[in-house]
């Protein structure tokens, strides 16, 4: 053959049906391993084109060449096969990471024991925008191995690498949407709550405004400082009230108690008027002792109401400022959602996916050569 030789990798009809490019690896496999009048190469053919409709395997005629140097650097084991291609995607690939995962994928299963033991000890993925021929947009790929089979197989795991990115990225959207969701969930119960404690607060301020005898919140306040200055004075009286009282009381009781002894019988006449005077004095006292402990209490209820009445609009003015604050964070929610279900339905769509320059894979034979570089 001269040139490049073009070739369609043919793929079961019952596996075009049912495994696209995103998913059906395994049930791929499986139909393709149910054929059995096809040879081993003939499957992993099979293997390989299944999930890349559209995509053309061309075999290069002409050897590949790699400096002995360049494969040395690679690890111990020569490769016999590389498949170059050029590739658009929206995913980061990590060429370890693929290199990693390759075996587990699918395909990677299918891996000849020599191919594992390349993947083992040495690098079978290279990619850059460097490479020649450079395509804008596109990165170039190029994937090592130690047979025809084996690279195609490479090839196949490496597609199914990117699906499993994008499965990836499909999980981790649906988390965040989750989160999301319970995030907008909750806040939007903090704020039904504070709304109601509004609610209340409302209704308490209507009913405190229909009975004070102020009008306005600030007045309100004004009068909290004037009615606490007359409590602490009341106190002050009504504690010198007390004592005035307790003097008074233990008076009579001296003055009664000397009375019934003998020996101021002389004076006792003198006692008795002093029994009524002291009697009296502690009756004013009382009486005066009642009038302020009834100016302090009706004092404390009214301060009680004014306070009410001036603390309400501020905590009224900070559960309001909580709703704003409520509002302005479930607005960012609901977008962060809304860009997150985007993503999502994008995702789940294949918007994105992977695209190979003129859907085309070439596949070359490996030349070791003694000098320097690489290059056909």
């Amino acid at each position: 053959m001269s040139g490049k030789v073009k070739f369609r990798v043919a793929v079961i009809a019952a596996v075009l049906c049912f495994a696209g490019f995103w998913g059906g690896a395994g049930f791929a496999v499986e139909a393709v391993e149910e054929a059995g009048s096809r040879t081993q190469d003939e499957r992993a053919d099979a293997v390989v084109g299944t999930g890349l409709e559209g995509v053309e395997f061309v075999e290069v005629e002409k050897p590949y060449t790699v400096g002995k140097d360049s494969v040395m650097d690679r690890g111990p084991i020569e490769p016999q096969f590389m498949a170059r291609f050029h590739l658009k995607y929206s995913l980061g690939i990590i060429e370890d990471e693929f290199e990693d995962k390759a075996g587990e994928m699918p395909s990677g299963e299918r891996f000849s024991d020599e191919q594992k033991k390349y993947l083992k000890y040495c690098d079978a993925t290279s990619s850059t925008t460097g490479f020649r021929p450079r395509i804008e947009g596109y990165r170039q790929w190029r994937l090592y191995a130690v047979s025809e089979r084996d690279v195609k197989l490479m090839v196949r795991a490496f597609f199914e690498y990117l699906d499993y990115l994008r499965r990836g990225q499909i999980d981790s959207l649906k988390e965040q949407k989750e989160g999301l969701s319970g995030e907008i969930e909750r806040l939007e119960g903090d704020k039904k709550q504070k709304q109601e404690e509004l609610s209340v607060l409302e209704g308490q301020l209507e009913e405190v405004k229909a009975e004070s005898i102020y009008t306005e919140s600030d007045e309100a306040g004004q009068a909290v400082g004037r009615l606490t200055s007359r409590m602490e004075e009341l106190k002050l009286k009504i504690a010198g009230l007390e004592a005035k009282g307790l003097a008074a009381a233990r008076a009579v009781a001296t003055f009664t108690g000397m009375i019934e002894e003998e020996r101021y019988a002389d004076i006792k006449t003198e006692l008795l008027k002093a029994v009524v005077e002291y009697e009296k004095k502690k009756a004013d006292v009382q009486g005066e002792l009642s009038a302020a402990s009834g100016e302090y209490r009706l004092a404390e209820e009214m301060r009680k109401a004014a306070s009410e009445f001036a603390r309400l609009p501020g905590r009224m003015d900070r559960l309001q400022h909580s709703i704003r604050a409520f509002d302005s964070e479930l607005k960012d929610e609901r977008e962060r959602l809304e860009r997150t279900e985007r993503s999502l339905k994008r995702a789940v769509e294949g918007d994105g996916k992977p695209q190979v320059y003129d859907d085309k894979i070439e596949v070359f034979s490996v030349e070791i050569s003694a000098r320097h570089g690489t290059g056909m």
